[in-house]
């Protein structure tokens, strides 16, 4: 699934800045409601739209590194990496303000994403390449639908019921204040935390319906035929497993690996190249590899019966089984497909290593 994001006034949150902007200018009263529709409604009000227009260029561009983001923004953002959800940020922004001095818009948006943490590899670790920065309404409508996103959460309902908007795409109105949804007939949300649980709903459809195709695809590629959908079973971590049957009844493990973002470890290549090595070494203790397929990180293996050991019933049976098959992948290493494989995520080859793994664990922690 693919998830587009507007940045103004749904990533960032102005009401707070634009109050303060104004109040140093002595252009509202101090009772005025600390948000951003009101002190636009008082300026125009009083006379003041050129004064608006230019304290807005003033806001996206220097000042923009005071704004803050939305509540629960950046939890979103991790939270969509971590199950697999690709997200761009698309925003219909000129390069410079329509009044005042020429700020470069863009490079301000940039640098308070910077700030915010948004590229930090340690934190939200968005590509700075997933962020597009229109010139125009069209062009940003013309971006949804080039990058062929599932939905779009935007603040403004006339983007979102545009003619231009493209069709199938699901669309979201954050509307934090809830005054802009009202017969519109959108999914209307006010915070981060609602667009949070609607988002998984729709991707367990989406899912639901692409694994069953992509567990047909790969039974086929096995020379077997597909019988009931595939059933979630729980136990894993980051990755998904799935029961399959086949029309005649054999059960099979369908492996959904977790999507890795580019230049971090692959998991999906990772056991597959480790599975052509045991397929040497060790064939009868692991399960055999049927099918694979890179475009959906999806592996089809044999299925093996077992259940979880509780510390008590680990034994010498079990500690000479691990160490047997420790032993036969380490027989092996310098054939082919040992040295072929990549180092761990987080293989340490020295002591410096290690204190430096510990250390980006207890940041990550905190």
């Amino acid at each position: 699934m693919i998830v587009g994001v507007d940045f103004d006034n749904t990533i960032v949150c102005y009401d707070q800045i634009f109050h303060r902007v104004a109040q140093e200018r002595e252009l509202i009263p101090v009772e005025l409601p600390v948000n951003k529709t009101a002190v636009r409604d008082h300026l125009r009000q009083v006379g003041q739209e050129p004064i608006w227009t230019e304290i807005q260029g003033y806001v996206y561009g220097p000042r923009l590194k005071d704004a803050v983001r939305y509540a629960g923004v950046k939890a979103f953002f991790i939270h969509c990496r971590e199950q697999g959800i690709t997200v761009k940020i698309v925003s219909h922004k000129t390069r410079h303000p329509y009044a005042g001095e020429a700020h470069d818009l863009h490079a301000a948006a940039r640098g308070w994403l910077e700030q915010q943490g948004f590229f930090d590899p340690e934190d939200v670790a968005l590509p700075r390449d997933a962020v597009f920065l229109e010139l125009t309404k069209e062009a940003k409508l013309n971006r949804i639908a080039t990058l062929n996103c599932d939905v779009f959460i935007d603040d403004l309902p006339e983007i979102l019921m545009d003619p231009g908007f493209p069709a199938g795409v699901r669309r979201i109105l954050f509307d934090p204040h809830g005054q802009r949804g009202t017969g519109t007939g959108l999914k209307q949300k006010v915070s981060w935390a609602e667009v949070s649980e609607l988002i998984p709903t729709w991707t367990a459809a989406d899912a639901a319906e692409s694994i069953t195709a992509a567990a047909s695809r790969l039974l086929a590629l096995a020379g077997l035929t597909a019988g009931t959908p595939p059933q979630r079973m729980t136990g894993g971590g980051n990755n998904r497993v799935y029961c399959v049957r086949t029309a005649e009844g054999s059960r099979y493990l369908l492996k959904q690996y977790f999507a890795s973002q580019p230049g971090q470890h692959n998991r999906f290549e990772a056991e597959r190249a480790f599975y052509r090595l045991t397929a040497v070494t060790a064939p009868e203790m692991t399960p055999r590899a049927l099918a694979w397929d890179a475009n959906t990180r999806l592996a089809l293996l044999e299925f093996v019966e077992g259940e979880r050991l509780l510390a008590g019933e680990i034994g010498p049976t079990e500690m000479a089984a691990a160490l047997e098959f420790f032993s036969r992948l380490n027989r092996g290493r310098n054939l082919p497909q040992a040295r072929a494989l990549a180092n761990a995520a987080e293989a340490c080859f020295s002591l410096e290593q290690h204190c430096c793994s510990v250390d980006r664990r207890l940041r990550r922690l905190k």
